[in-house]
């Protein structure tokens, strides 16, 4: 229940209506990569590498003489394909698995009872 509450607050934080699902689902990713890791690092690594890509993706644009605004009015160039999104949350989804995965063999898994025996 925390996470999800996070979740919604990181997204409201941001004041994008529109934006506002999405990014609810990105801070629930980052709860629970600091939940499921056990460390701040790994949703701070996640959040990084989101807000990276759309630096570069808005210097390439630039490179390219077009602003964000210009890009995106272009044919196709705004717009997401749906195998594209469908890739990225299977992709997504298959890391997130395996995360989870290496953190519960680790004994890094809250759920376990090694995890209060690590925190100590």
């Amino acid at each position: 229940m925390g996470i999800w509450l996070a979740a919604i607050v990181f997204s409201a934080i941001h004041l994008q209506f529109y934006g506002f699902i999405p990014r609810m689902l990105l801070g629930a990713l980052f709860g629970y990569l600091y939940y499921y890791g056990n460390s701040l690092w790994y949703p701070v690594l996640g959040h990084f590498l989101n807000n990276g890509s759309a630096v570069v993706a808005v210097f390439i644009y630039q490179q390219n003489g077009l602003s964000v605004a210009e890009a995106m009015k272009q044919d196709g160039a705004g717009r997401f394909h749906l195998i594209s999104v469908v890739l990225s949350a299977v992709i997504t989804i298959f890391l997130l698995y395996k995360f989870y995965q290496i953190t519960r063999q680790n004994g890094l898994n809250p759920q376990t009872e090694n995890h209060e025996q690590k925190l100590d």
